[in-house]
């Protein structure tokens, strides 16, 4: 994720396994020019070796909105954090237990044309 853009938490990720919650995140634009970011959702990972083991089964409504933001500023952005398992050997949920997140965000002017990019994992903690 480029540098001119960031996304922090606002608080400790948490959410049930089997379930989906809402996480609250502050996405920073660092130049001088109002930028478009899409939402891309999110995905649950391993934090250990960085592989993508859930996230939402079902479509979400946030995917792909996203807000511009302008020059120099902060705005406020929903996540929705799944936890449907998508690795055979965790079942059917993610189980509960300390796990990690990334938001996966997609910038139009991205000269690498990539679709989406995910930001650094967070921290997420998964409760029974």
């Amino acid at each position: 994720m480029p540098d001119e853009v960031a996304l922090e938490l606002d608080g400790a990720a948490e959410v049930r396994s089997g379930h989906t919650a809402r996480q609250t995140g502050l996405l920073h634009n660092r130049t001088e020019s109002d930028v478009w970011v899409t939402l891309g959702g999110t995905v649950v990972v391993d934090p250990h070796s960085g592989e993508v083991i859930g996230g939402s089964a079902q479509a979400t409504t946030l995917a792909l909105r996203g807000p511009i933001v302008p020059a120099a500023q902060t705005v406020t952005i929903p996540l929705e954090i799944g936890t449907a398992s998508f690795t055979r050997r965790l079942g059917y949920a993610v189980p509960p237990g300390g796990w990690g997140f990334q938001a996966i965000l997609g910038l139009p002017r991205d000269p690498r044309r990539r679709p989406g990019r995910r930001t650094p994992v967070f921290p997420l903690t998964i409760t029974d």
